[in-house]
């Protein structure tokens, strides 16, 4: 992942400098110890953390050097993506779910019937993707059906639990 940050020296964009950053887990342990940054153009510079990992939150901080002003020197920040990927993650399983009980890459199968042409029992399964349904492979859930009938052929009972 490149973290990029962007240098002022009185407000306008600082060139040739020499930053360095440093990058911390949340529990105080230090990732990367002043290491530098390559220029990019404009007041724009780099870093390329080959270590970062999408679920863990760093703080961040690089340092233009000594010869910006204290104000202008310092610039922090956090990435605080990896709470945010782990939620849309969790969010996108979640939306496969009602998608698949809403009949979108569904697919029931193993069905019986009773000798009226009633169903009584079937198997679903919700898939991730419409390849995947056709294929009948990597469900994301399966589920039981089972219906049963009264004497004068109405349903009584409908069940779909999840297996």
């Amino acid at each position: 992942m490149l973290i990029s940050m962007f240098f002022t020296d009185q407000g306008a964009p600082a060139t040739g400098l020499s930053p360095t950053i440093d990058i911390w887990l949340s529990d105080g342990s230090s990732v990367v110890s002043s290491a530098s940054m390559s220029e990019v153009d404009g007041g724009f510079y780099y870093f390329d953390f080959t270590s970062y990992d999408d679920d863990l939150d760093y703080f961040i901080r690089a340092d233009g050097g000594s010869s910006l002003s204290d104000t202008d020197r310092y610039i922090a920040g956090t990435n605080e993506i990896g709470q945010v990927t782990s939620q849309l993650t969790l969010q996108d399983t979640a939306l496969s779910y009602i998608l698949g009980l809403v009949q979108s890459n569904f697919r029931i199968q193993n069905q019986t019937y009773d000798g009226n042409g009633n169903l009584t029992a079937a198997k679903i399964s919700i898939y991730p993707s419409a390849i995947e349904t056709d294929n009948d492979v990597n469900p994301l859930a399966t589920y039981t059906v089972s219906a049963s009938y009264g004497a004068s052929g109405n349903l009584t009972d409908y069940k779909v639990t999840q297996d």
